[in-house]
């Protein structure tokens, strides 16, 4: 009989996920715009409009808190089918 690591068994049971996120601290690696990173990264206003900064804190956590891209989707935030050449991609099952 073979013998299963820990991580087998919990990629097996479905708890790989958590196992994965958890060896990251952030979901979110890399940014385009150096305003957003620092916003994200250490608070700072500069680089953004201050009048989007409290909008844009929120949704750069629940990018980064979010495991499917329907966790994104939540009232007002204009989530959307994707159109063309990516249309499917992205899809959460």
């Amino acid at each position: 009989m073979t013998r299963l690591s820990r991580e087998s068994l919990l990629c097996a049971s479905g708890a790989g996920r958590f196992l994965e996120a958890a060896r990251s601290m952030f979901v979110i690696r890399t940014f385009a715009h150096k305003g957003l990173e620092a916003l994200f990264r250490t608070g700072s206003k500069a680089g953004v409009q201050p009048s989007h900064a409290s909008r844009l804190r929120r949704q750069l956590a629940q990018l980064d808190a979010a495991t499917w891209p329907r966790d994104m989707g939540l009232p007002g935030w204009g989530l959307h089918a994707l159109k063309g050449e990516l249309a499917g991609m992205g899809r959460s099952g």
